[in-house]
């Protein structure tokens, strides 16, 4: 995307948006051609729920415009608006990615797993010629009646979350099934993929093409991964910067919204962590590629008075499976603290471990940096459906 179409919706955030022009004004930033858009100041998501009246266009008439919500996940749950003409673009541009990856899958039957509203206790139901399967009350039984429901209908795109996806295989592995019909393409958001699950998942589905979304309600997609799961930036609808680089060059991921000018997203700190590749993917698209990582920078671990970003815990999990030569065997985990001196590591492995090893390595990692000494249990038989409670999985659950 050219610098041009990044000056024109900050040019037009500042001239139409009251919440822009206060904030650029108490900068002293003249917006013009030769502005430096790394200089704009940062928003973040208080910044949108305390001013969302501010942030909506005077072109625009709020009570005429689309409304989505975030999760609330973060412990904060930001509104968003957008008009249908923009919604629309939205929605073609996810059409179009999905075109790229396999030509006419949007025209074949389609079926999506989700928590749904107006479903209720229903188990599925048919909308707009989508067969939706509810997620709220998942069970073998419930997994078992889907295996027959699709296999039945014969949808030829799934769209999912990882952890229910996962879920399902796990239950199919367990009772000898396989799909009776070719699938041709599985589309999966919502929440961080892992490589461990991923390589699962694409044992199971052979033929599939799994496709990999990065998402959010205030943008629609962000990255979209291609046939080599590769997420690459949406390079029409938004623009992606990464600042407070670790040595890793991971660090906190900045949306600016191209489409959106009803209520612009500029330098918007979306929470999650990732970095940018500029290097050649092997499937010939141009697009920068997206890397994330697991956690949010919402989720962090209370030390006394200091806050310690979840990803600390992922690194000493992840240099444990590393030592021991054993990093094909670690899929997910999550982490509890149950009390504020007691850790649970959740795993999620493919071959058993050494239990007794695991736990005495992360307790001395851990207490080496920690000022507050804590204890660690390690629970190898994680199930992503009783850790999420929702169709996101939840991967920190730390006490603030």
């Amino acid at each position: 995307m050219t610098q041009e179409s990044i000056f024109t919706i900050t040019k037009y955030a500042y001239d139409h948006v009251p919440f822009y022009k206060n904030l650029y004004n108490q900068y002293k930033i003249n917006i013009n051609n030769d502005i430096q858009f790394n200089d704009l100041p940062i928003i973040k998501k208080e910044d949108i729920v305390k001013n969302t009246e501010y942030l909506i266009s005077d072109e625009y008439d709020i009570n005429y415009l689309l409304k989505s919500h975030t999760s609330g996940t973060t412990g904060l749950q930001l509104f968003s608006y957008n008009s249908k003409e923009e919604q629309f673009k939205r929605a073609m541009l996810m059409w179009k990615e999905r075109e790229k990856n396999c030509s006419n899958i949007m025209r074949k039957r389609k079926a999506m797993f989700g928590d749904i509203r107006g479903l209720e206790d229903k188990s599925t139901q048919m909308i707009n010629d989508m067969l939706y399967l509810s997620t709220t009350y998942l069970n073998s039984e419930r997994l078992n009646e889907y295996y027959y429901i699709l296999n039945d209908y014969q949808p030829k795109f799934i769209r999912c979350c990882p952890s229910v996806l996962y879920e399902f295989v796990r239950y199919m592995n367990c009772n000898s099934k396989k799909m009776k019909y070719k699938i041709d393409y599985i589309e999966m958001s919502n929440e961080y993929l892992s490589p461990g699950i991923y390589k699962e998942l694409k044992a199971f589905f052979e033929e599939t093409l799994l496709i990999n979304v990065y998402g959010a309600s205030e943008f629609y997609g962000i990255a979209h991964a291609c046939i080599d799961n590769c997420l690459h930036e949406t390079s029409e609808s938004v623009f992606i910067e990464v600042v407070n680089n670790d040595d890793e060059g991971y660090g906190n991921l900045l949306i600016t919204s191209l489409i959106n000018k009803a209520m612009p997203f500029i330098r918007y700190d979306i929470g999650d962590f990732g970095r940018i590749r500029t290097d050649a993917c092997s499937c010939g698209r141009l697009e920068r590629i997206l890397e994330l990582r697991s956690g949010r920078s919402l989720d962090y671990y209370c030390d006394g008075n200091r806050k310690i970003t979840a990803d600390y815990f992922r690194k000493v999990l992840t240099e444990y499976f590393h030592i021991t030569n054993d990093e094909n065997n670690f899929l997910q985990f999550s982490i509890h603290q149950k009390r504020m001196d007691l850790l649970q590591y959740n795993l999620l492995v493919v071959n058993e471990i050494d239990i007794e090893s695991i736990t005495a390595f992360l307790k001395n990692q851990l207490n080496k940096y920690l000022i507050n000494p804590v204890d660690v249990i390690v629970n190898t038989q994680l199930n992503m459906l009783d850790e999420s409670k929702t169709t996101k999985f939840k991967m920190y659950n730390f006490i603030k």
